[in-house]
């Protein structure tokens, strides 16, 4: 059995869509995916705020204490707070977030960040039935 042209050019095209797909998912350009705007609903109330403007903590009340969200730049993270305020700590554990559409949800106290970003879009990803 041996190799023949066709067989060749079969794995240089394998091998250069492979390169080319690995580039468009992670080696793109994304200096348009800076987020700007903050976008923090506390109880369905939206509040705005743009990233560039606003202090390094924003404090906001809950019914049971308060809590802050730490800015640096355009990262946002929430403070860790009192697990009587939050049970689980799911929204503290999230971390830094700092590219348009991420998140930080906090379920029991009805609060969620999101960033918004000129390559930001908000749509469906999935429907379920």
């Amino acid at each position: 059995m041996s190799v023949t042209k066709a067989d060749i050019t079969i794995i240089v095209i394998t091998l250069l869509s492979a390169v080319v797909i690995y580039y468009m998912v992670t080696v793109r350009d994304v200096t348009n995916n800076e987020a700007k705007t903050l976008s923090l609903m506390i109880d369905g109330i939206e509040h705005n705020y743009d990233l560039k403007n606003v202090d390094d903590v924003i404090e906001f009340e809950f019914s049971k204490g308060v809590g802050r969200l730490l800015i640096d730049g355009t990262s946002v993270k929430m403070e860790k707070m009192p697990v009587t305020i939050c049970p689980n700590q799911i929204c503290s554990k999230t971390g830094w977030i700092s590219n348009p559409g991420a998140s930080i949800v906090c379920l029991p106290n009805r609060l969620s960040v999101v960033l918004i970003g000129e390559g930001y879009v908000e749509k469906v990803d999935a429907v379920t039935w």
